[in-house]
């Protein structure tokens, strides 16, 4: 199987059960509790846990409030109201989705660490603690004027990252709309970032830092990662 169909099918499942991946938690912090409490068996469990129990009980309930309140406020035909597939016919920008990027992975974050909290291991904490990404502050996001439009639009040819052959840009109804062919994720709007300059859309947390020619016109596009690992690169003939 091509690695981009895998990194597609591997995705959707990831997103079908976004909400349950907490539960995964569970086994190895039973675990680490029951090797915390043989090996320290001095120690008044029964005591700390008569009230500690409630305060991780606590911190997955505020993760479910989170959710909920995410799900409750978000716009129709979007993914926040969905299982079955990546959807974005509109952008999340108000109500919760204008303090965090991902409120419901920012639930799902609530929800593991009080799992987490209850294993009494630190180092066990700290990893899930390294995992709140979607707490990047909210792109100021903007449509592409005029001028910005005639400079990006057309087609562009993938030189490195994922095995298709152009990357498409155009017009549709005043939207900037962009494709690679031979995906399946779907067209997305094509958005500009205020703060950075860089291109965005709907979906995923991925940036485009275009490449200008002299006279202003988009030449080069190189979509990274958060982490700076270049995810396509594509380049206009």
């Amino acid at each position: 199987m091509l690695l981009r169909k895998q990194m597609e099918v591997h995705g959707n499942i990831l997103f079908k059960y976004r909400g349950e991946l907490p539960i995964l938690l569970i086994p190895p912090g039973v675990y680490l509790l029951y090797r915390a409490i043989t090996t320290h068996p001095q120690f008044d469990w029964q005591g700390f846990l008569s009230w500690y129990k409630f305060l991780c009980l606590g911190i997955v309930a505020l993760g479910q409030m989170i959710r909920g309140y995410a799900h409750a406020h978000t716009a129709l035909h979007t993914s926040g109201r969905n299982i079955h597939g990546q959807l974005a016919n509109a952008v999340n920008n108000t109500g919760i989705y204008s303090v965090v990027r991902h409120p419901l992975y920012l639930g799902n974050y609530f929800m593991a660490l009080g799992v987490a909290m209850l294993s009494c291991n630190v180092w066990f904490v700290a990893d899930v603690y390294k995992w709140p990404g979607f707490l990047t502050p909210p792109r100021k996001i903007t449509p592409l004027d005029a001028q910005e439009t005639a400079n990006i639009v057309g087609e562009y040819r993938i030189v490195s990252g994922i095995e298709l052959p152009t990357l498409k840009i155009w017009q549709e109804d005043g939207v900037i709309k962009s494709h690679i062919e031979g995906l399946r994720t779907g067209v997305q709007q094509l958005l500009r970032d205020e703060n950075t300059g860089k291109f965005c859309s709907q979906m995923g947390p991925y940036e485009t830092t275009p490449t200008y020619a002299d006279n202003g016109r988009v030449i080069a596009m190189t979509t990274m990662s958060a982490d700076g690992t270049v995810i396509l690169k594509a380049v206009r003939d």
